[in-house]
């Protein structure tokens, strides 16, 4: 047989069709590397290598000839860049670290040899954005923007993945980019705008030190855009955005409140955008002592979209105001209701509070003491901390050895870390699991405790063995499979002797609880 198949390669000629056919015989008959040698003979014989190229590409990877197949796929993509999308998905589904590392030193090396050649800078760009490495993936899209005069598609699609991964830093290099940098006009320009001041917020909504010039920087942007653009449908939800950030990180509540006034009173805005600024607005009406103007804003939501998501977050927001006012009996009512809700967070958080009020007010007669701690907790909500503390002392030393003790301990922790006060948060988490690691709050506490250790306070050891203990002697928490992840984490970078870089621990501090 072999006889006759070099004979078969012998009689080759640069006639196409005669290649393609003695290609597919030796494939019909399994002999693959035949069929390779026909296909290279036919390149030699054309003087095209561009002609089989994807035959070649698709036998080289059934070989598992990881370099010549980048090689011929490469070729494919440049001389025919509408089956992109086919290339990628081929590459996706045969992607491993050898192929990675070939296919970007590939791509790397034509980007040299033709640099004008658009095809390998997007190939590249999607590469680093399989591999998450969206910074180097925006190097290559801008240029592409730029290059091609794009509309901004492919930079916006990538500050999305970007900020979904939590990478900030890049999200908003690709939304300045697209709000600030792009000439001309883009229909991205607004959202992106927004988009990149959410990403400067959350970035610094962990932040153990938030510097005053940062939060000065965004207040201009903000400000500076709004002045620009005006308030009208495309700009409502960046004007909400504004009063939140003015009344969460500038503690500027009045002019928060008229802000979200405005955009109530206007006749001309879209229902839902006026209805999350009637939301936002009674919650800032709930920080500075009117709860009932917030309540019946609430109601208002409620009324007019009695179905989906917004009338249920109004509904719970309204169920949460009467349990910090002390109505319990009317909260859980409200809230068991909820339970059923579309939105999983909704759910659990109408079942925490429905819960937590049967079992503080089943057994006693009084709700004196659930009443005190609510009251605390809506101290705490309006920041008026030092109040809230004594409330939550005088329920302590009024109602000794209450079943509440471990909630107070664990309001205090959680407030006390919030103020960035973290010695005392770890006295009240250590109270916590010391006198109370089988309640309710023993599991959280712990975990909470050890996030602050690893993400905060910088000792990973205290942290590791916190993490151990939960899914060791609590292995039916509902942290015990992050506990696990982190402890093995915690500990391949304690081997290494390499700390986690700032970023890792922005990324743990994003999943806390």
């Amino acid at each position: 047989a072999k006889k006759w198949y070099d004979l078969a390669l012998k009689q080759l000629s640069a006639d196409i069709r005669q290649i393609q056919m003695v290609a597919n015989a030796f494939m019909a008959y399994n002999k693959l590397d035949y069929a390779k040698e026909t296909y290279e003979k036919g390149i030699q014989l054309t003087k095209d290598e561009t002609q089989f190229a994807s035959n070649l590409a698709e036998l080289y990877r059934r070989s598992g000839m990881l370099d010549q197949m980048v090689k011929y796929y490469i070729i494919f993509a440049k001389n025919s860049p509408n089956n992109l999308k086919y290339i990628k998905q081929v590459m996706q589904l045969n992607m491993s670290d050898s192929l990675s590392l070939i296919l970007e030193n590939k791509l790397y090396e034509q980007v040299q040899l033709e640099p004008e050649e658009v095809v390998y800078p997007d190939l590249l760009g999607w590469l680093f954005v399989y591999k998450k490495e969206y910074a180097k993936a925006l190097r290559q899209y801008i240029a592409l923007d730029k290059r091609m005069d794009e509309n901004g598609t492919r930079v916006f699609e990538l500050g999305n993945a970007a900020e979904k991964d939590e990478d900030f830093s890049t999200a908003i290099r690709a939304y300045r980019y697209l709000a600030e940098e792009k000439p001309g006009t883009n229909s991205y320009k607004i959202e992106a705008k927004r988009k990149m001041l959410s990403c400067m917020r959350q970035q610094i909504n962990i932040s153990a030190d938030i510097e005053e010039t940062e939060l000065v920087i965004i207040d201009s942007v903000y400000s500076d855009a709004l002045q620009k653009l005006g308030l009208n449908n495309s700009t409502a939800e960046l004007s909400i955005e504004y009063a939140n950030f003015l009344a969460y990180y500038r503690n500027d509540l009045p002019k928060a409140i008229t802000i979200l006034k405005e955009i109530i009173t206007r006749k001309d805005l879209n229902d839902r955008l006026v209805a999350k600024a009637k939301l936002d607005l009674g919650d800032l009406y709930l920080i500075s002592g009117e709860i009932w103007e917030g309540s019946l804003l609430f109601s208002q939501v409620d009324k007019a979209f009695q179905e989906g998501f917004l009338g249920e977050l109004a509904r719970f927001k309204n169920a949460r105001l009467f349990y910090f006012n002390g109505d319990f009996e009317w909260a859980k009512i409200q809230l068991d209701v909820l339970k059923r809700s579309t939105s999983k967070l909704i759910s659990n958080d109408a079942i925490d509070i429905s819960v937590f009020i049967a079992e503080n007010t089943g057994l006693d007669s009084t709700t004196v003491a659930l009443g005190m701690y609510a009251k605390a907790e809506l101290l705490c909500v309006q920041h008026r901390y030092n109040e809230a503390f004594a409330n939550l002392d005088s329920l302590l030393f009024l109602f000794p050895d209450h079943e509440l003790e471990d909630d107070v301990f664990y309001l205090k922790a959680k407030t006390y870390a919030e103020l960035k006060d973290y010695s005392t948060s770890v006295q009240y988490y250590t109270k916590i699991i010391e006198g109370h690691v089988e309640d309710i709050r023993g599991d959280n506490a712990l975990f909470e405790l050890a996030s602050l250790y690893e993400t905060i306070l910088n000792e990973p050891e205290k942290a590791k063995k916190l993490y151990e203990k939960i899914f060791m002697e609590h292995s039916n928490s509902t942290f015990a499979i992050e506990a696990r992840q982190r402890y093995r984490d915690l500990t391949e970078h304690l081997k290494t002797n390499e700390p986690m870089s700032k970023d890792e621990l922005f990324m743990r501090n994003m999943h806390n609880p």
